[in-house]
């Protein structure tokens, strides 16, 4: 867990390219650590890359809109992605994820189960279709 160690920006960017080749790491906590759109878009672009890591909890990073844009783009790519966790400090900046989450079914990872989002937000429950996980 790395939660609440202020990675900012350049500590996002350091995981990331770490992720871009690594093929063990299955959950990675980042709660707390002031990654913002900048680090939110460097992850994202590791996940359309990476396939071992299941679990994302980014809440409380002030990830703006456009790294939620980027993140809903990567998990349209991702295949391993099982949860994702996002919390109160976003405000209507995660409305790409949800806007995504509930228009383009046909176009989402197969992988994603639940995408949390506090706060009411957005609650997003992911139904299973054929092909997805659970079946």
């Amino acid at each position: 867990h790395l939660s609440e160690n202020q990675i900012k920006e350049a500590g996002a960017a350091q995981l990331a390219a770490a992720l871009r080749i690594n093929s063990s790491l299955t959950s990675m906590y980042l709660y707390n650590n002031q990654i913002k759109e900048a680090g939110a878009t460097q992850l994202a672009t590791a996940l359309q890359v990476n396939s071992s890591l299941t679990e994302l909890h980014l809440g409380d990073n002030q990830i703006g809109e456009a790294g939620a844009t980027q993140l809903a783009a990567a998990l349209q790519v991702n295949s391993s992605i099982i949860e994702m966790r996002l919390t109160s400090s976003m405000n209507s900046s995660i409305e790409p994820l949800c806007l995504r989450n509930k228009s383009n079914q046909a176009q989402r990872s197969t992988s994603l189960v639940q995408l949390l989002i506090s706060e009411d937000h957005c609650s997003v429950p992911i139904p299973m279709g054929e092909g997805e996980k659970g079946q």
